[in-house]
């Protein structure tokens, strides 16, 4: 019996096969599944967002009919701050008024229902020829209704030049096999000495065992293709199938049957096929024989490669050779050294080693009788987003991240257009606007990254260009558009729309008291993306819940972000030890101990309204809500003082937990006299006095329904210390290697949220 439980963020999802008791295990677990929650939740976004002004009617700079002043208020930390601080001239530590700045204006943009801003827009992208996206991966790829049936005929590959401020790309010729590039396995390549040490994918001996059962393929070869031309393209597209499309299958089922049990299956429904075959020369139990046991050489060389260990010192290259052409057109043999057997010239070159490749890459020499292709600035911006998001934890960093700055002019030697000047690209092209063939895809490896079919700004909706919302008119903004050649455009449609102004100003942060600081502590701080479906979309139906578009029996509708990710409060810091192959990954910052200090810092604002200020404060001390009595009335029990902000880097971890409350509110106070005209001076307002300015706010945001727009109930959840799961492992980025290995399946469990309802 099936039972429901509350999935990621609240949503209900059902047990899955993975859930199923068995005999002997407690509740459940084995080392085949284990529940775990991850380091961050989500907050709803608004239901209806809120937007007060138009651009005509809302507060200006230089018309002052509001108030202006500052707020004090006091950082008490719990635990300790993972973050950088600074020395002024008398010697005093502070930190910079931006490390509260972002933080005010999150919680700012989340209770006010503002439209959500500071969320990465970038085009989410995948590569994918593993899972059960491939099908789709491969469609787009292909650009047809049909997937990819073989990359090197399909994906072209040429040389990247530059001239003037325009890139352009020179193809390859092709080889007399009709491919454009060809890719050889590393176990093929190594007997032909043609690479450097650090070239190689991998460091093992294996490799010598992988030759022997090539050399048994090869052996079989030419078996199948004397009988296999006595079949017609019927009979040929069923074999075929049987071995792409049943492939998998067999992959998973290795570790339940034998392989010498499946090479006699395989040769069964190979039999099964060709005995629709009338042919007297045909041998069918030659052919099927050779066919099951190449299948099952090359399934063991798969296997072998699984088991071999990456080369830690390998370096992306590209590099001239020389080669001899095969019989059907492809690569005999080669040498880095010209002759009258290895006469034709070509480019060895490969970008990485990760655990999946096998192969290297192989290109001809540039078809210098085909018209190079022009690669527009977009296609050049968006190549420059996917590199900076990068991130390698090889000690040759330095190298690896050259050989990918493609679009870098030191990267090529102008002067000389030869091919290992060049960097080597895999490419694909299509009409541009004006009829000219240009590039629309390219990269250092013929599986780009294509879309996902919902991005971050669909989902969220479109903003309402024509009003402003309390984040934006306190925080002020830069409108922006990017133009056809990637650059950035300001807004002709009305000036007074280009840019506004923050009115608000954030001062130094001063450490009161006698700070104490540990040795700079490494962490290691990925940054989780929204491209992870299975944790920033509702999972609300049968089955994953993804960004493409598809339907299966009548669900998948358009998919519903979680909303504003924050990381759990920590009870305790988790302790994180660094480790040698993520250390080019970790950050390093001195650590600030919790105990005998106080921050002590200040807002300054300019021409705010009432509703305004009541935001302001609730935005840095969220314990003000008290103040109002409406929120006493639907939050009865709710205890704020139990609330706390985290500050700095290291969340995941336990760093940067603090209590920030508000000391005063100070208002700047004019007469029409001489003097009071030239010296401001100041009304303090503390405790009760601030509750006019709650009130106001929350009044304006439709009283007690604003409660509900803005899921309050979960921003207050967010607040207060993670309470762990009995029984659920609780996942940070230190467990990877540790207590979470020789899992097969994870399930995400909830944190107990003790929401309450509205």
């Amino acid at each position: 019996m099936s039972r429901d439980r509350k999935g990621v963020n609240g949503n209900k999802q059902k047990r899955d096969h993975h859930d199923k008791r068995k005999k002997g295990t407690n509740k459940g677990k084995t080392k085949e599944s284990v529940d775990i929650t991850l380091p961050y939740s989500f907050i709803p976004f608004a239901k209806q967002f809120h937007f007060p002004y138009t651009y005509e009617g809302f507060p200006k700079h230089n018309k002052l009919k509001g108030f202006s002043g500052s707020i004090s208020y006091t950082i008490t930390p719990k635990a300790d701050l993972y973050t950088e601080t600074r020395v002024n001239k008398d010697g005093h530590y502070f930190l910079s008024g931006s490390s509260a700045r972002g933080l005010v204006r999150s919680n700012v943009e989340i209770l006010s229902a503002s439209y959500p801003e500071f969320i990465d827009r970038t085009q989410m992208l995948y590569r994918d020829i593993t899972s059960n996206k491939k099908g789709r991966y491969l469609k787009i790829l292909a650009n047809k209704d049909q997937q990819l049936e073989e990359i090197e005929r399909e994906i072209e590959v040429g040389y990247l030049q530059k001239q003037g401020n325009e890139y352009y790309v020179v193809p390859t010729k092709k080889f007399r096999n009709g491919k454009n590039f060809i890719s050889i396995k590393e176990h093929i390549l190594k007997d032909w000495n043609v690479l450097k040490t650090n070239n190689y994918l991998f460091g093992d001996n294996t490799l010598r065992e992988i030759k022997d059962l090539q050399n048994e393929i090869d052996k079989l070869t030419p078996i199948i293709k004397k009988y296999r031309k006595f079949l017609d393209s019927n009979y040929k597209k069923k074999i075929q199938d049987l071995f792409l499309k049943d492939f998998r299958s067999y992959k998973k089922r290795q570790e339940k049957k034998k392989i010498a049990d499946l090479e006699e299956e395989l040769v069964r429904k190979l039999k099964t096929i060709l005995a629709g075959v009338n042919h007297d020369k045909l041998d069918s139990n030659k052919l099927s024989d050779a066919y099951a046991k190449r299948w099952i050489l090359k399934f063991r060389i798969e296997n072998k490669y699984k088991s071999l260990k990456n080369n830690n010192r390998f370096e992306p290259y590209r590099s001239v050779v020389y080669f001899k052409e095969s019989v059907h057109g492809g690569i005999a043999s080669m040498s880095k050294i010209k002759s009258e057997e290895h006469h034709l010239l070509g480019c060895i070159f490969n970008s990485t080693n990760a655990s999946s490749k096998r192969s290297h890459y192989v290109a001809r020499e540039q078809d210098n009788g085909k018209e190079r292709i022009l690669v527009p600035q977009t296609v050049i911006a968006s190549y420059n987003k996917m590199k900076e998001k990068m991130r390698t934890n090889k000690t040759n960093k330095e190298i690896i991240e050259h050989y990918y700055d493609i679009f870098n002019s030191d990267n090529r030697n102008s002067k000389e257009n030869r091919d290992d000047h060049l960097p080597v690209v895999f490419y694909q092209a299509a009409s541009g606007d004006n009829g000219q063939t240009v590039i629309n895809k390219i990269g250092v490896t013929p599986y780009f990254k294509v879309p996902y079919d919902y991005q971050i700004d669909e989902l969220i909706g479109e903003k309402d260009k024509g009003r402003i919302d309390y984040a934006t008119a306190l925080f002020g903004y830069v409108n922006e558009e990017i133009n056809d050649e990637g650059n950035a455009n300001k807004n002709e449609e009305n000036d007074r729309l280009q840019s506004f102004k923050s009115r608000v100003r954030f001062g130094p942060i001063d450490i009161i008291g006698s700070p104490i600081f540990k040795e700079p502590a490494p962490l290691l701080l990925p940054s989780p993306s929204a491209s992870a479906e299975a944790m920033y979309l509702k999972q609300d139906q049968p089955k994953l819940v993804t960004y493409e578009k598809t339907v299966t029996k009548g669900y998948q509708k358009k998919p519903e972000l979680n909303g504003y990710k924050y990381y759990h409060v920590l009870k305790n810091k988790v302790n994180y030890t660094p480790k040698k192959d993520t250390e080019n990954m970790e950050s390093k910052r001195k650590v600030l101990e919790p105990q005998g200090i106080q921050l002590k810092g200040k807002i300054h604002f300019t021409n705010l309204t009432k509703e305004e200020i009541g935001l302001l404060l609730l935005g840095v001390d969220v314990s003000l809500f008290h103040k109002s009595d409406l929120f006493k009335q639907v939050f009865a029990d709710e205890d704020l003082n139990e609330c706390y902000d985290l500050l700095g880097g290291g969340k995941p971890y336990g760093y940067g937990k603090v209590k920030i409350k508000v000391d005063s509110l100070n208002l700047e106070t004019r007469g029409n006299d001489f003097h009071s005209l030239m010296l401001s001076k100041e009304e303090k307002k503390e405790g009760t006095q601030l509750k006019e300015y709650i009130n106001s706010f929350i009044s304006e945001m439709n009283g007690t329904k604003y409660f509900e727009n803005v899921h309050l109930a979960h921003y207050l959840q967010s607040k207060k210390v993670f309470k762990e799961v009995k029984g659920v492992k609780h996942y940070n980025w230190s467990d990877s290697e540790k207590d979470l290995v020789g899992y097969k399946n994870f399930r995400l469990y909830p944190p107990e949220s003790h929401v309450k309802k509205q």
